[in-house]
């Protein structure tokens, strides 16, 4: 229900959307992925709209959680399309029970 508002929200709005947090779901095929009892997933339903985008390391892992000694990765930044991804990381800090996800983005040309 949530994924639904958030994507409703983008479309109505003429502005681009940055979608940031912890979205307590990890897609497949990253360890711990995380579905629903309909088999279904948020951040890939986001992914799946085509409209916002989320940042895919070469490695496959960024884990944020917990902050101590992480293992999965449940917080995201998501931009819309056509926006590009300059810098993505998840710094080694543990100011909470997450650790923090920083991004740097741009307009496409």
């Amino acid at each position: 229900a949530s994924v639904q508002q958030i994507l409703d929200l983008q479309q109505a709005r003429r502005r681009s959307l940055i979608i940031a947090g912890d979205f307590n779901s990890t897609p497949r095929p990253l360890p711990h992925a995380q579905l629903d009892p309909q088999g279904r997933n948020a951040i890939e339903i986001l992914q799946q709209a085509e409209s916002l985008r989320t940042f895919e390391p070469a490695s496959g892992l960024l884990p944020t959680f917990p902050a101590d000694a992480p293992r999965r990765t449940i917080d995201w930044i998501m931009i819309p399309q056509p926006w590009n991804f300059l810098e993505y990381r998840v710094p080694d800090w543990q100011w909470s029970d997450h650790r923090p996800v920083l991004a740097s983005v741009s307009l496409a040309p």
